[in-house]
């Protein structure tokens, strides 16, 4: 029920503060963080550093709905809103810690479970990264998959997935 209630929360403010009338604007980037989002469920699935929980979904079925719904009005709000000027890195500080602590309830309620080493920190770290590589990803896609490319790598080998377990 959460998710439900995050994903109309954030798609209600997409159609009032996004630019959702020129989505395609912000399409390519939308797809870039779901191939990315459901990239780690691939190379994490023997060693999850995360999992959605609750009583209602599993984390597959959960995971898809975040990056169909939530996601997509996540990156238009973000995008749409982006300052020109010299506020963006408030803009992506504020950014980061609403989605930590955005995070930080939905864990609490058990609604995420952390696993082999990942934390809350971590999540903060990721987030400090992600938000400045989806605005990348707007103005220089192939550098964006370049460093994404890299990150996921340094992730893998950081929190020692290995590729032996890889399908």
């Amino acid at each position: 029920m959460m998710r439900i209630v995050i994903a109309i929360v954030f798609i209600c403010l997409c159609f009032k503060w996004g630019d959702w009338r020129n989505w395609k604007l912000f399409y390519p980037t939308i797809l870039f963080f779901i191939i990315s989002n459901l990239s780690y469920d691939i190379l994490t699935y023997s060693k999850p550093l995360w999992l959605y929980g609750g009583s209602f979904w599993n984390h597959t079925f959960a995971d898809y709905f975040i990056a169909f719904f939530t996601f997509p009005s996540v990156i238009i709000l973000f995008l749409s809103n982006f300052p020109k000027n010299l506020k963006q890195v408030w803009y992506i500080t504020l950014w980061v810690f609403g989605m930590s602590f955005l995070e930080y309830i939905v864990h609490i309620k058990g609604g995420i479970r952390y696993y082999n080493g990942w934390n809350l920190g971590w999540s903060i770290l990721f987030n400090s990264i992600m938000f400045p590589l989806l605005f990348l990803n707007y103005k220089k896609p192939l550098l964006s998959w370049i460093v994404s490319i890299v990150l996921a790598f340094a992730f893998m080998f950081i929190f020692k997935v290995p590729f032996s377990s890889l399908r």
